[in-house]
């Protein structure tokens, strides 16, 4: 790796608040909603995340899953870099040690990590909005999705979600 790359790489790892500003243009709370809810977009783009995710794909309820979120938002943030990698004239080698390196991808997990436990909110407001445009497709009630009826009345799995938050 290049001195440049490795000095440039070193600047953007050595603080969360120097990688937000650098790769993804964040310098206050505002701007990390708005990307809590371009990543949302994004997850709903990806055809396995957005059946977990996303009211409007997903077949059941008992598919809502938010597991994969914490690795999704890591391998977003990874395409951000390698993105910004690319611009700035990384190898091709170059690019692949930062996609392998395990010091690198731990950062990346503890900022998503932040990012959870800081705007979780944003991101389950964005869900939950994917749900009220399912109910506003029906139109009529004997209409409603089968994943409405789940929602309210529940499944065998798991209790309404009227009667999990009273």
């Amino acid at each position: 790796m290049s001195s440049k790359s490795h000095d440039y790489l070193d600047l953007i790892f050595s603080q969360k608040l120097k990688f937000e500003e650098e790769v993804l243009q964040v310098n206050c709370d505002k701007d990390r909603e708005e990307v809590m809810v371009l990543i949302y977009t994004e997850m709903c783009s990806d055809e396995k995340l957005a059946m977990q995710i996303d009211f409007l794909k997903i077949k059941s309820i008992d598919d809502l899953d938010f597991n994969g979120v914490n690795i999704a938002l890591v391998q977003i943030f990874l395409a951000e870099l390698i993105s910004l990698a690319k611009e700035k004239n990384f190898t091709r080698f170059e690019i692949e040690n930062i996609k392998n390196n395990k010091e690198y991808l731990k950062f990346l997990y503890e900022l998503a990590q932040i990012y959870m436990r800081g705007f979780a909110g944003v991101f389950y407001k964005e869900v939950v909005n994917t749900f009220f445009d399912l109910l506003s497709i029906a139109g009529k009630p004997e209409k409603l999705s089968p994943v409405v009826s789940e929602v309210i009345n529940g499944t065998l799995k798991r209790r309404s979600l009227l009667e999990q938050h009273e």
